[in-house]
């Protein structure tokens, strides 16, 4: 896993379940209408995975389009899983971005690019890119309306979740879906970049995500010149959704309400708060192999703290079970998926990770290693190989907020 990320930190119509749409007719929209002109009618929708586990490359399906008001379009799906790249004019790509579960505040910033996470490629590293082709390209539609088009987005987004939730079924991604009902963060915005990614608008919802739905963020958008009754209309909308994550409890909605930003906010402040990563990552770096491990093992018992707390279940504390057998019981108290079997070689990682860090003070830094049966002692490619195993799971951890 490359640890570049983590050094680089350093260096008006509402739709049925989700935000209201706002129409921004600042200098980025309307430098982008006339360009509008030039792109041909495009359906996709992106949803982020939090580690490798698709079922394959490129899949083509027939499908259909239909609306809560009746509106149907036949056409062909094409889903690609891995990091395609959204495709603009003149040869631009770019990586889709996402939305973070806390309400976007507007401020100054030099560049599209700040708005990003410096750890995209870490935390949400993998996603499927789905495009919708019309049967007909040439057909008119009744009316391109903003109703009309909320209306098929949210089409696109039931029907790419349910696809990628049946294309998963014989996968062991348990923990890339739902196991209870949760939040989003949820937003419409006209303002897509040059690939087509969406930008952020200080609007926005939060919804209830619901069992069996992707954890993962993501955004369904429509672009370019779409043919209507009345002639060309150019369209440019998408609908976003951040990560789901387990609300608080509430006795009324407007508590409720205050408290899901509330619990918003803090998973945003954990999010970027990496400290003892990269205080291993600088430790690495100089060869200090006990410090590394030992920082290493701080973040992971500082991320299986804060889950503990938010989730409202007691961390094992029983003498004689193994750390990370006592991550699996938090993870089954909480209703997550079992992290041995996501992940069996990061969890046995973790193991000599925690035994290593007990002995990282004393004079010869080494951890016991029950296949091998004998004591392993640590050099800097064990810490690295910790290391990396501590930034898996914290941000899995994360993304199962």
């Amino acid at each position: 896993m490359s640890l570049g990320p983590l050094r680089s930190m350093q260096s008006g119509a509402r739709a049925r379940g989700f935000a209201p749409v706002v129409r921004q007719r600042g200098s980025i929209l309307t430098s982008w209408e006339s360009g509008m002109q030039t792109l041909p009618f495009q359906f996709y929708a992106v949803q982020f995975f939090s580690r490798s586990c698709s079922p394959g490359d490129v899949v083509t399906t027939a499908a259909r389009l239909t609306t809560d008001a009746g509106l149907t379009l036949e056409g062909r799906l094409t889903i690609q899983f891995g990091a395609p790249l959204l495709d603009g004019p003149g040869d631009i790509q770019a990586r889709p971005r996402y939305a973070p579960p806390e309400r976007y505040q507007e401020r100054a910033a030099n560049s599209v690019d700040e708005l990003q996470d410096p750890y995209a490629e870490i935390r949400w590293p993998e996603y499927a890119l789905a495009r919708f082709f019309l049967d007909d390209p040439e057909r008119a539609f009744a009316s391109l309306e903003v109703t009309v088009q909320c209306d098929l987005l949210k089409a696109l987004h039931t029907l790419v979740s349910k696809q990628v939730t049946d294309m998963f079924q014989n996968q062991p991604a348990a923990d890339q879906f739902l196991p209870n009902k949760a939040y989003r963060f949820s937003y419409w915005t006209p303002v897509l970049d040059s690939a087509g990614n969406p930008l952020p608008v200080a609007a926005g919802d939060y919804i209830h995500a619901l069992t069996r739905e992707p954890i993962g963020p993501g955004f369904a958008a429509l672009r370019g010149t779409g043919r209507t009754d009345a002639g060309p209309e150019s369209c440019s909308l998408a609908l976003v959704w951040s990560q789901s994550f387990t609300g608080p409890s509430a006795t009324d909605a407007g508590e409720e309400a205050i408290q899901i930003a509330k619990r918003a906010h803090e998973l945003q402040q954990r999010f970027s708060a990496k400290e003892d990563l990269k205080r291993a990552d600088e430790c690495l770096l100089k060869g200090d192999v006990r410090g590394c491990i030992t920082a290493a093992q701080i973040a992971v018992e500082s991320a299986v703290r804060f889950y503990c707390n938010l989730w409202g279940v007691r961390f094992p504390s029983l003498p004689g079970i193994d750390y990370h057998q006592r991550i699996e019981r938090l993870l089954k108290r909480a209703g997550r998926a079992s992290y041995q079997v996501v992940d069996p070689a990061t969890a046995r990682a973790l193991e000599h990770l925690y035994r290593a860090s007990l002995k990282a003070h004393e004079g010869d830094c080494y951890y016991r290693d029950d296949q091998l049966r004998r004591n392993v002692s640590c050099d800097r490619s064990h810490a690295g190989e910790f290391l990396d195993a501590a930034i898996r799971f914290t941000f899995w951890l994360d993304a199962q907020a």
